[in-house]
């Protein structure tokens, strides 16, 4: 089969042959028809996961996927070929920039009917965050959620999430943007360019924040007391490191508290729960998420499609900051 892989020396992934997998005991062997590129491909192309990846260089990248089932492992039965299943691998195992990966069944799910190919490339790390930012923060009944960046890649996937199992979603985007987030299950969009989400938001369970920095800060003033922030861009504890299936050295372990602490004060001073998301592969999740868009496709924000040989240029338009949405690789 092709593939692509990370050599020693190189940012971009090289087009190389290399031997056909097998799925082994509780594995399922996918033939991928399109996968996603995300900031953490680049970034793993470029050296900085590095220190925290548990498979060397050379080894094949990249972590969301969609296909169709080839063949099945044993102890797998509940599953045909043919079945068309998504997934996401995670940054530890990775691989799915290949024309074919074997992939545990607890990692992967069917794919919801009535979405394509390219859509559902863009559907399984997005939707398992917001499915996991629920599970970490641990809060029950109905919820009062502000979801930063609600136009984005990430953000409109778990606004409709949000929305589809019933919370009131609140979130900040561009003025643009507001009659097509309230129409996926936004009940307020704030914009942010001329309005401060804290002037108009009030006793928020949840924040999902997918912006960081400055809006992160911001936002504990607005979480009520005993509710949670939920961040992709808040720096990581080294046991959700490790949950991950990442390694981490004993000097980063020693480290991250330090580069966390002021954001961490600020939590504790407004009485929230700060949770900085590192994102676990989850088949269960993943069923949930198909469920939810069984009914109605989800919308996505997908920019490019590129065949699959030409996944530097895909790396670099994904790069290049012009992308409008997620950029796609589509395998033959």
């Amino acid at each position: 089969m092709r593939a692509y892989v990370l050599e020693r020396s190189e940012k971009r992934p090289r087009l190389s042959e290399r031997p056909d997998p097998a799925p082994g005991p509780g594995e399922v062997l996918v033939r991928a028809t399109a996968v996603a590129v995300h900031p953490v491909d680049l970034e793993t192309a470029a050296g900085g996961n590095a220190m925290l990846l548990p498979a060397k260089r050379p080894f094949v990248p990249g972590v969301d996927f969609v296909g169709e089932v080839e063949a099945l492992g044993t102890r797998v039965s509940d599953l045909d070929v043919g079945d068309v299943v998504y997934g996401y691998r995670g940054i530890a195992a990775q691989g799915t920039f290949a024309e074919r990966l074997a992939v545990p069944r607890a990692e992967l799910a069917r794919a919801p009917a009535g979405h394509e190919a390219l859509e559902l490339a863009c559907l399984p790390l997005p939707g398992l965050c917001a499915l996991q930012a629920l599970d970490d923060a641990g809060l029950e009944g109905r919820l009062r959620v502000l979801v930063h960046g609600g136009a984005g890649g990430v953000g409109l996937i778990a606004l409709q999430v949000f929305a589809r199992l019933g919370h009131e979603v609140l979130t900040t985007a561009s003025a643009k943007d507001t009659e097509r987030l309230r129409a996926l299950g936004a009940a307020q969009v704030i914009d942010y360019r001329s309005t401060r989400f804290e002037e108009v938001a009030r006793a928020i369970d949840l924040v999902f924040d997918t912006v960081g920095s400055d809006t992160l800060s911001r936002s504990f003033a607005v979480t009520r007391a005993g509710g949670a922030v939920v961040s992709l861009r808040a720096m990581p504890s080294a046991p959700a490191l490790r949950a991950a299936g990442l390694k981490v050295p004993a000097p980063m372990a020693a480290l991250l508290p330090l580069l966390s602490w002021r954001v961490r004060r600020r939590a504790r001073a407004a009485g929230v729960r700060l949770v900085p998301q590192v994102t676990v592969a989850s088949g269960a999740r993943l069923d949930t998420l198909s469920e939810l868009g069984a009914e109605r496709p989800f919308v996505t924000v997908r920019d490019t499609a590129f065949p699959f040989d030409r996944l530097p240029a895909a790396m670099d338009r994904a790069a290049s900051g012009e992308a409008r949405g997620r950029v796609v690789l589509t395998a033959p």
